[in-house]
């Protein structure tokens, strides 16, 4: 299993991007973290231009919320499939989190067949989450 650096929720969320923070600290105070999560990947981001998350017509939009918390603990409860992936982690340690937050996006992207860098949000939350079972 990973250990991630023990932060603040505040400090973790300083990984994202300015117009990603906005919307997810919003998502948290109005909904937690776990719903942020979920808001987050069923986004279909601004109108008049083609959705870029786990949106597929037709489909229940929490199915891709599921599939990602799947294989996000599939990743940190160390699934063969991500024995590549996780190697850098040992060498990374400290106050990596933004090593930590992109090798994990970057490893969950494919599978799930999105950009790696809309996972970001989603992944500092993830890790909030696990730190918050983990106190």
């Amino acid at each position: 299993m990973i250990s991630f650096p023990i932060d603040t929720e505040e400090n973790w969320l300083s990984v994202l991007k300015p117009y990603q923070r906005g919307p997810i600290s919003k998502f948290i105070e109005e909904n937690g973290e776990d719903k942020a999560i979920e808001l987050w990947l069923s986004s279909s981001g601004i109108s008049n231009t083609s959705p870029f998350g786990g949106i597929v017509t037709g489909r229940d939009t929490n199915n891709f919320s599921t599939r990602f918390k799947e294989e996000f603990k599939k990743f940190i409860c160390g699934d063969e499939k991500y024995d590549q992936d996780r190697k850098g982690f040992a060498v990374a340690g400290g106050e990596a989190k933004a090593y930590i937050v992109g090798a994990i996006s970057s490893a969950l992207a494919a599978p799930l067949g999105v950009t790696a860098s809309f996972l970001v949000p989603a992944i500092v939350l993830m890790i909030i989450v696990v730190m918050k079972i983990g106190v």
